[in-house]
Parts: structure tokens; sequence; C-alpha cells
């Protein structure tokens, strides 16, 4: 992981654009490539919207029903859903990209009750892409911004039936802590595990004696 950046300690606030970071994979590895995050903005929903609708199908398949994907796409990810959580909500949309190519976006924002804690709201890579290390690397960026921004534990739900993404979480040090099934509307359920990551500045400081919200 990258060292984190304590100079931007105090200077991180809710609305901060974060410059493009930077990863590459190991030396020697067939599958190299530079892995950035890159500051996403509200000119950038309607391709989030139609990078989803290629992402979620195969994502879904034999998870949910197609009705629900559909449903869902056109409640999270409509353009002026994505402008909301942007400009009203908090929330951070980032690119992935790989070799310079957009493979994906992370959407994260503080929790309505900590905002010491971020809510990991959308992780996803193009299938193409999947399995090649790349997603571990972003969530390595991720985790070093939110550490260096103050943030104590990331959260995140995720489909109980989703095995290749829970795996991937728990890979990346997650775990679950909780379990929800709600209703959403349109006769669909969301059936979730809820996982969480505790960050190293959290686990530094509860060894330390001091307490962690």
């Amino acid at each position: 992981m990258l060292p984190r950046l304590e100079a931007l300690r105090g200077k991180l606030g809710r609305g901060y654009e974060f410059p493009p970071f930077s990863m590459n994979l190991p030396a020697g590895n067939s599958r190299d490539a530079e892995v950035r995050l890159l500051t996403a903005g509200p000119a950038d929903a309607d391709e989030i919207e139609s990078m989803a609708r290629k992402i979620w199908p195969a994502a879904y398949a034999g998870i949910i029903s197609d009705a629900q994907i559909e449903f869902m796409l056109h409640r999270m990810y409509s353009p002026s859903k994505l402008v909301a959580e942007m400009n009203q909500e908090g929330i951070s949309y980032h690119w992935i990209l790989s070799q310079g190519n957009k493979t994906g976006f992370i959407a994260a924002g503080p929790s309505p009750e900590d905002e010491s804690v971020q809510q990991l709201h959308k992780f996803y890579l193009l299938q193409p892409r999947q399995n090649l290390g790349i997603g571990s690397r972003a969530m390595d960026l991720l985790i070093d911004r939110l550490s260096s921004s103050g943030c104590t534990r990331i959260e995140l739900r995720v489909n109980r039936n989703n095995t290749r993404a829970i795996a991937f979480y728990r890979k990346n040090d997650f775990e679950v802590f909780a379990e929800e099934c709600r209703a959403i509307g349109g006769g669909f359920v969301m059936d979730d595990f809820l996982m969480r990551r505790i960050l190293p500045a959290a686990r530094d400081a509860s060894k330390s004696g001091e307490t962690i919200r």
C-alpha cells in the first residue's frame, strides 16, 4: 500500500477532490498495468450509467432476476440520481483507470451517523479486467486516501449470494458484521451481508488505548 499522506491530514474535507493516484502491478507479472483513481464529476454521469449497464447483467446473472437488475439500474444509476449523490449527498465517484483506460468505478461517502465512517456504495470493474489484480490495487488506493482523511472504517453491503464479490472483499480484509434483508420497491428485496474493514489509523489508536467510534 502507498505511504499514508500525513501532509494532507487536516486539509481534507467532505468536498475535497483528490488528485489522481497511481500504483503499478508487481514487476514481472504478465498482467502488469498502472492502476489509478481519477475523480469523476457530474459531467461523467451518463458514462457511469453506461458502464454500469455493461457490468450489471453479467455481475448479477443467477443472483437476482433481469427485472430486478433493470429496476435497480434505473433507481441507482439514472444520471439525475448520480448527480444528486455527487452534489447533495457528499458521495465521491472515481474512475478506475488501468493502462490509461477507464475499466471501472468506485463510489464512497460518509455515513450519515458518523462521518469518520465511509460507506462504499459502488465498486465495479468491467468483466474483461477482472481477476487481474486491478480491483485490489484500486482498493489499496482508496484505503490510502480514506485513511489519510481520518476515516476509521469502511462499510458496505453485498448480496449474500454474490460469492465472487464476498470473496474479493474478504481477500481485501473486510469481514461480515451483520445481515439485512429489506424491501426496495417493485416487489423486490435486497438480501445482503454488511461488511466492514477497520482502517490502519483506527487499529493503531485501538492498540494505544484511544477510543474508536
